[in-house]
């Protein structure tokens, strides 16, 4: 049907059949985009600027969508860690567990509170060696670099043994941080000004792991760890 646009291009309110690509509908090719009239009658003679204007207003909503859809590990752990009204859950030893509520799901959030007697670095550069993980948990079947986005971004395939004799095995894809901050970049993110380590992932999808037979694909909204060094 037809639509209405403001193009700055033209500078006046047009009425056309061939202007959908000014709507969320797919780009039209402009050698398929015939002349038009204005709503006065008079047939336009910048049908290829009207286009070609229209052209740029669409990649710039593309891109801008992209942009704020990106996801944000790092933040998203931080801002969950920060804001969530934690709640005492279970003491062991030296570790104490907290759940809250979130948003996203029925099932509640989980924070683990510990001390570890190593320097910071020692910390990080133990999470960051990819076969670690197989060292804390147990139902890892396989884990795959899928991508590296830059020096501390990557996308991770991780698959999981079958929890239950006769349920499915479980696989994920997670865009991961590992990144260390200063003190003055902790406090900038709303931590305690001290110098830390960040390891944040949230679920994503990849054209190198689509979901595949005998699993079933696990959506991790937020995880991971925050370590701070209490002393030099």
């Amino acid at each position: 049907g037809a639509v209405k646009a403001h193009v700055p291009a033209v500078g006046k309110t047009l009425t056309a059949r061939t202007l959908l690509l000014i709507s969320d509908v797919q780009f039209v090719p402009l050698k398929r985009i015939p002349s038009f009239k204005h709503a006065n009658g008079e047939r336009s003679r910048d049908v290829g600027d009207v286009a070609r204007t229209a052209h740029v207003v669409m990649e710039a909503k593309k891109s801008f969508k992209k942009l704020t859809e990106k996801p944000q590990p790092l933040q998203k752990l931080v801002e969950l860690h920060l804001t969530a009204a934690w709640d005492p859950y279970k003491t062991k030893g030296d570790m104490t567990a907290h759940n809250t509520t979130v948003a996203w799901c029925d099932t509640k959030a989980f924070q683990l509170v510990t001390t570890f007697d190593c320097p910071l670095e020692t910390f990080g550069t133990w999470m960051r060696t990819t076969a670690n993980i197989f060292k804390t948990d147990e139902m890892i079947e396989s884990r795959e670099i899928l991508e590296m986005v830059d020096d501390v971004t990557s996308i991770v395939y991780s698959s999981y043994k079958s929890p239950a004799l006769g349920v499915s095995k479980r696989d994920a894809v997670v865009m991961m941080v590992k990144d260390y901050k200063t003190a003055d970049e902790a406090a900038a993110l709303g931590l305690p000004a001290m110098r830390t380590f960040i390891d944040a992932g949230v679920s994503v999808k990849h054209p190198k792991a689509p979901e595949k037979k005998g699993y079933v694909r696990l959506k991790v909204f937020c995880a991971g760890y925050i370590a701070q060094e209490l002393e030099p």
